[in-house]
């Protein structure tokens, strides 16, 4: 994951846990990041496809086995 997708990572799980998902916007990401909207499109195409990434990036987190 590059830098820009990691803040959009991290901006957006803050966002939605704060907020709600649906009170969050792809406005209030860009903002909050600093990025124009082209770049967080480049990225994702979607605010769906970035909480599904938020899912499956925790998913793989949380059953890593543990050494």
């Amino acid at each position: 994951m590059n830098k820009t997708k990691r803040k959009i990572f991290e901006a957006s799980m803050k966002l939605f846990a704060d907020k709600g998902y649906d009170a969050t916007s792809i406005e209030e990401i860009t903002d909050t990041v600093g990025v124009a909207k082209g770049t967080l499109y480049y990225h994702f195409s979607s605010k769906e496809e970035i909480f599904n990434f938020l899912i499956a990036v925790s998913y793989t987190h949380l059953t890593l086995p543990t050494t």
